[in-house]
């Protein structure tokens, strides 16, 4: 009888024990549904756009910073409109796991040069990379559509 009850004792303890840190918890350390919400494209012109005229076939200065901006929310500080280096794959090279490594083909990578519109801003989240942390990126978007070429950090010195 005796172990019964103390069973039941250590069993009580326990039992009050979790009950309490469930409800004596800091209400801080209990983390509340992530809120996500679109950011707004820039509406007016934007003054560093306007040294750039439109171009017929290509995407407007306003255009690039909105397609960015909508990816990578934050304050644009500089824009520009040059040629960057872009990695490609050319080819299909070989799919399939079941493949004899005999007639295994990687597919080709290339640099190619692309037209683009390279929009540095500092973003509202900070991102990490291998290097380090950093808010301040230089995104490349194509001249000929809202298409995102490469992004590249910038670190603080």
């Amino acid at each position: 009888m005796d172990k019964k009850r103390i069973s039941l004792v250590i069993f009580g303890i326990v039992l009050i024990s979790v009950i309490l840190t469930i409800f004596l918890l800091p209400k801080n350390n209990i983390k509340s549904p992530v809120k996500t919400s679109v950011p707004t494209p820039i509406q007016q012109p934007l003054e560093l756009c306007k040294p750039f005229s439109p171009n017929p076939g290509e995407i407007s200065c306003q255009d690039a910073v909105n397609a960015v901006l909508e990816k990578y929310p934050g304050q644009v500080t500089k824009i520009d409109k040059k040629t960057v280096e872009v990695l490609t794959e050319k080819g299909q090279g070989t799919k399939s796991s079941n493949v004899d490594p005999s007639t295994y083909r990687p597919p080709q990578l290339t640099f190619d040069n692309k037209a683009a519109w390279v929009i540095s801003i500092t973003v509202n989240k900070e991102f990490s990379f291998p290097a380090g942390t950093t808010k301040i990126l230089d995104v490349a978007i194509s001249v000929k559509e809202k298409k995102i070429l490469v992004v590249y950090p910038k670190f603080e010195k």
